[in-house]
């Protein structure tokens, strides 16, 4: 009960003389405590109930964005999983590619160097074909130290067009 309330009640207790007026005016003050207790309690109530329905709404929209982010982040998850196996796809062909690049250049490089000693070697060969061509004593010369050097019992004798008779006589 409100203080004002009481207040009056009591200013009106202590103005009557009747003691029956009294009693009445007590039942009267216990009944505005009782409903002021219920309406008390009936607030209390009431704001129990808001708070607990405030609760099921906040619990119901927590499980909805759960479920919703759930969801959505199974598909980012599968996304980002896709771009991680994509991106290691791209590096490892990057990596092929470079690889198969670097043995282009080196067979290149060792083609190059091929035809170069092949160069080398056919100008070698003109060199000490000039220099052998009617040059017949030098030959002779070289085949004699060649049969010196040698130590087998064979000797083979060229004939006519300096080519040696095999094994002639031989049964």
């Amino acid at each position: 009960m409100t203080t004002i309330g009481r207040d009056i009640l009591e200013h009106a207790m202590d103005n009557e003389s009747d003691h029956a007026r009294r009693g009445e005016i007590r039942e009267a003050m216990h009944i505005l405590e009782r409903i002021r207790e219920s309406g008390e309690r009936f607030t209390l109530v009431i704001k129990l109930s808001i708070l607990g329905f405030i609760g099921i709404i906040i619990a119901t929209a927590l499980l909805f964005v759960y479920g919703y982010a759930s969801r959505n982040y199974d598909v980012w998850a599968m996304e980002m999983s896709g771009k991680a196996k994509l991106a290691e796809a791209t590096q490892s062909r990057q990596i092929a590619i470079e690889g198969a690049k670097a043995k282009q250049e080196s067979a290149t490089f060792e083609a190059e160097a091929e035809v170069r000693r092949a160069r080398g070697v056919a100008e070698a060969n003109k060199i000490i074909g000039k220099s052998l061509q009617d040059n017949d004593g030098y030959l002779k010369y070289l085949w004699i130290n060649q049969l010196n050097e040698n130590n087998q019992n064979v000797i083979y004798i060229p004939t006519e067009n300096g080519m040696p008779i095999m094994e002639a006589g031989k049964r």
